[in-house]
C-alpha cells in the first residue's frame, strides 16, 4: 500500500499559463500578436479574432466547435478534452499536455525523487524476502 501511495498520490507542481488562451489553443488554432500587442487567435482560414472577442463570442463564433480533442504533447487546461487514451500530464511548472501513459509514467519517474526512493524501498524490501526464503530453505 505504501507504495502505490509513492508512485500515484504524490502531486506535481501546478502552474499555468493565461487560462484566457486556452479555447484558442485547445482547439489547435495558432496564436500571435498583433502590430498593437492584441493577442490574436488565427484560424484554419487565415482570419483571425482577439483572444477577448473570440472567448466572449463576439467573433469567431463558427469556430468554436464543441466536438474536439488535444492530441499528444499539446497544451491542454481540461482534463476531460485530451484524445482517446491520453490524459493531462505535467512535469514540474508550466502547463500540462495531453501524453499517453508510458510517458506520464517515465516522466513522473525521473523527475520525483519520492517515487525514486519508494521503488528501491520496495527492491530492498523484495531482496529481503527472497533472502529470508532461501535463508529458511537451506
Amino acid at each position: 500500500m505504501f507504495i502505490l501511495v509513492c508512485l500515484f498520490l504524490v502531486p506535481n507542481v501546478f502552474a499555468a499559463m493565461n487560462p484566457d488562451l486556452k479555447e484558442c489553443m485547445q482547439r489547435g488554432y495558432e496564436i500571435k500578436a498583433s502590430p498593437n500587442q492584441e493577442t490574436l487567435c488565427i484560424f484554419p482560414d487565415n482570419s483571425n479574432c482577439t483572444i477577448k472577442d473570440f472567448n466572449q463570442g463576439v467573433c469567431g463564433v463558427e469556430f468554436m466547435i464543441e466536438d474536439y480533442c488535444v492530441p499528444e504533447g499539446k497544451v491542454v487546461w481540461d482534463k476531460d478534452k485530451c484524445c482517446e487514451g491520453l490524459k493531462p500530464h505535467l512535469v514540474t511548472i508550466g502547463q500540462a499536455t495531453c501524453q499517453p501513459f508510458s510517458v506520464r509514467f517515465i516522466e513522473n519517474l525521473k523527475y520525483n525523487p519520492i517515487r525514486w526512493f519508494c521503488i528501491i524501498i520496495f527492491l530492498v524490501l523484495i531482496g529481503y524476502v527472497i533472502y529470508r526464503i532461501k535463508k529458511k530453505r537451506s
